[in-house]
């Protein structure tokens, strides 16, 4: 099932360029073709839908959350000492198309893409959950949102502990 998302992901990016895709032995798939494999590997047009959502914006939070935990693992840190909201937020506006620009809410990284969710006493049951669908939403679409293995394995990682502490 791996290998046919990244399929299907570099099948959609291609969509984009040409009336056809070029397949390993130089032959061609048609755009019939392409779309029945699309309609294969995503019967209920949850991917297609899910990819027009992406492209037409999305949150400034997730596209944060993404930012934040890249800068986490490339520089091996722990929490987020040395790093401004402003500069995470315009980095973010950067890279991904923002639908909501408004952070009025969250005010600070920690409010945004919390190191411990589940001692974080500004976080009550509402934001978990709020929280736990953002990182549900990236890790489960992370090769729309173009994030490395490593990033999605951390998202991952920290969205079970944040279900496993609501309860």
């Amino acid at each position: 099932m791996e290998h046919d998302i990244e399929k299907y992901k570099e099948l959609v990016q291609l969509l984009h360029k040409t009336d056809y895709v070029k397949r390993n032995d130089a032959k061609h798939y048609s755009l019939k073709e392409i779309a029945f494999l699309i309609q294969k590997l995503d019967p209920n047009g949850e991917v297609i839908r899910r990819h027009k959502e992406i492209q037409s914006g999305v949150s400034i939070r997730r596209a944060m959350i993404v930012i934040l935990e890249e800068t986490l693992i490339e520089c091996q840190r722990n929490n987020y000492n040395g790093l401004e909201f402003s500069k995470i937020a315009k980095k973010a506006k950067i890279r991904f198309h923002i639908r909501n620009r408004s952070h009025e809410n969250r005010k600070t990284l920690e409010d945004v893409h919390p190191i411990h969710p589940c001692i974080n006493p500004n976080f009550n049951e509402h934001s978990k959950r709020q929280y736990s669908k953002a990182l549900g939403i990236l890790t489960s679409y992370y090769y729309l949102y173009h994030l490395s293995t490593q990033t999605k394995n951390s998202l991952s990682a920290k969205q079970i502990k944040v279900e496993e502490c609501r309860f």
